[in-house]
């Protein structure tokens, strides 16, 4: 069969949904029961989509990590697909990634597709780390986990009906399992196809109609394609939503906490975005602790002692051997801090901060608060307090220094913190602490002094961080 490149499949496809799916028919060759063309249900079922061997995959659309065009799973209907799940932080992925290149030359031009699928909040860093590696076949950006993966390194097998088949971590595993086997449709679990990248207005129209969990995610999932401010605000209506509906859902959770930092990191930020993000990470890691996913992108933001890999310590070295001077947004200092030992409280009092003029428009403060999954410490969390300039003649490139005060009870890891005042963006400090016994509703506030120089004259700014001893309920939050 000629090979039909997605670019053509959404050119020539008419304007109607039904329309576009019964193209999907003719290129794909197959004519499925016409029951399924009335399902309304285009980008995913009655269930929660979960990646199963012999069960259809999920709808999942990406974008290259090169600008290119966008990857659409249900464009390639007729041919066997390959989607190999890689994160930066995944050393044994990145090991296996010589055979996968040499894999990817062997199938090149044949009937199986290889793609590469990475998982980062940002595409810039999912681009640095395609060209820091070289990777030899197409990559694409999935920072909301639609593809359901939840180990790095594993290649997710799809034959030509849509059916996932292997999962395997090495593709010498896959010459007689699925590049060279034959597979029948199972007309009992296939899924329409659906050949073009999300439409929001479709899945709106959907939402509104089932008003299930499945729906708005769906939904949320198409706002964030293209997460522009006002997209990004009904995704996150679209997550909250879902865990209306169903609670205790940790894909819920997660795309909820990656659409909050997504804004956050967005001119367009609102107050408590980070605070939310990481309340929403934090529940999304607690349900499912065996998620790595999930997982890593909640801990790069722990406290040192909790962390398992070094998330973002990749990055700096990336940069030196593509030739590049920057990335943006540029890695927070507890990014790209490595695993340490144990919580190490210090008791030490520092010196008072100056006695200074107090400017409290200096800057726009934000925190959020990392609980690990399984903290090592009881009552460990790792604070994140973010400092935005608010005032125009905050010196850029001069020391911030941080006063840290806990509430009697409260253990920190250091009463004094120190960071450079951002040119552009936002400086992100973080402290290791350690929470009392007590009640679930007790709150504990950190009473913070910032000293940074305004036109030269140094200036404090008050305020406090409050540190809910629960996890806040994320349906109320």
């Amino acid at each position: 069969m000629e090979k039909t490149t997605p670019t053509r499949l959404i050119r020539n496809a008419p304007p109607t949904v039904g329309s576009r799916i019964s193209r999907c028919y003719i290129v794909w060759g197959a004519v499925l029961p016409a029951l399924f063309l009335n399902n309304r249900h285009v980008l995913g079922s009655e269930n929660h989509p979960t990646i199963e061997k012999g069960h259809a995959h999920p709808y999942l659309a990406a974008k290259a990590v090169d600008g290119g065009e966008p990857f659409v799973l249900d464009m390639y209907r007729g041919k066997k697909v390959i989607m190999l799940h890689l994160a930066a932080w995944d050393s044994d992925g990145i090991a296996q990634l010589p055979a996968w290149a040499r894999f990817a030359r062997e199938c090149d031009g044949g009937s199986t597709v290889i793609v590469g699928i990475i998982h980062d909040q940002n595409i810039a860093r999912a681009a640095l780390f395609a060209k820091w590696k070289k990777i030899a076949f197409p990559t694409y950006h999935d920072p909301l986990n639609q593809a359901d993966a939840r180990r790095m390194g594993r290649a997710v097998c799809v034959d030509e009906f849509g059916i996932v088949r292997v999962i395997v971590h090495d593709p010498a595993e896959l010459s007689e399992s699925f590049v060279g086997k034959q597979f029948k449709a199972d007309r009992a679990v296939v899924r329409p196809p659906f050949c073009e990248v999300p439409n929001y207005k479709i899945t709106a129209r959907q939402a509104e109609e089932g008003r299930r969990c499945i729906e708005y995610i769906e939904h949320g999932d198409a706002c964030m394609f293209d997460p522009e401010p006002v997209l990004i605000a009904e995704a996150i209506k679209a997550y909250e939503k879902a865990l209306q509906d169903q609670p205790e859902d940790p894909a819920a959770a997660f795309r909820l906490g990656t659409a909050y930092f997504t804004r956050f990191q967005s001119e367009g930020r609102q107050a408590d975005d980070l605070r939310k993000a990481m309340d929403a990470w934090s529940f999304a890691a607690g349900r499912d602790p065996k998620n790595q996913v999930f997982c890593e992108r909640l801990l790069q933001f722990a406290c040192t002692s909790d962390k398992r890999v070094n998330s973002c310590g990749w990055i700096a070295e990336a940069l030196r051997e593509t030739g590049l001077t920057s990335l943006l947004p540029a890695p927070s200092s507890i990014e790209i801090a490595a695993p340490s030992g144990n919580f190490k409280p210090n008791d030490a009092t520092p010196p008072a901060p100056p006695e200074l003029p107090a400017h409290p428009s200096v800057w726009v403060i934000d925190s959020g608060v990392v609980r690990a999954p399984t903290p090592k410490v009881r009552g460990l969390v790792n604070v994140i307090i973010a400092l935005t300039p608010g005032h125009a003649g905050v010196d850029a490139g001069t020391p911030v220094q941080l006063w840290i005060t806990p509430p009697d009870g409260v253990k920190l890891s250091q009463r004094r913190i120190e960071g450079l005042a951002p040119k552009n963006g936002t400086l992100l400090l973080s402290v290791a602490a350690q929470l009392p016994d007590g009640p679930a509703d007790a709150m504990h506030a950190l009473k913070c002094v910032a000293v940074v120089a305004i036109q030269g004259s140094p200036t404090r700014c008050d305020f406090e961080v409050s540190i809910p001893a629960k996890l806040p309920d994320l349906c109320k939050s």
